[in-house]
């Protein structure tokens, strides 16, 4: 059975760059950042984002009825096969899971 990751631990590994880091790319990272455009408004406000060398942080409003499961598939879908069809590959490109965190206030 797998220990479950601090959020601080993941957060330190993650921006100290370690693993794959083919956002570092600027065609995969522009890749990803059309992709956040593209569901823009179809199913959430885009607030604000970051495309970092190994992973994304995302800023959104759901819209209504919109879970977040339903926001994130289809960017993380549509972008890796993108970044297939473009840089070749195949296969898994994302992490199958995602971590969220509620903003409460303008503070948070």
């Amino acid at each position: 059975m797998k220990t479950p990751i601090a959020d601080a631990d993941r957060d330190s590994f993650l921006d100290a760059g370690n693993g794959d880091c083919w956002l570092a790319n600027p065609g995969v990272a522009r890749i990803v950042e059309d992709a956040l455009f593209h569901f823009d408004t179809e199913r959430y406000r885009l607030i604000a984002w970051t495309v970092m060398p190994n992973h994304v942080h995302l800023l959104v409003t759901p819209n209504e009825g919109a879970s977040l499961t339903e926001i994130v598939r289809p960017i993380k879908s549509y972008s890796a096969k993108c970044i297939h069809d473009r840089f070749g590959g195949s296969g898994r490109f994302w992490q199958p899971d995602f971590f969220d965190r509620l903003v409460r206030n303008e503070q948070h």
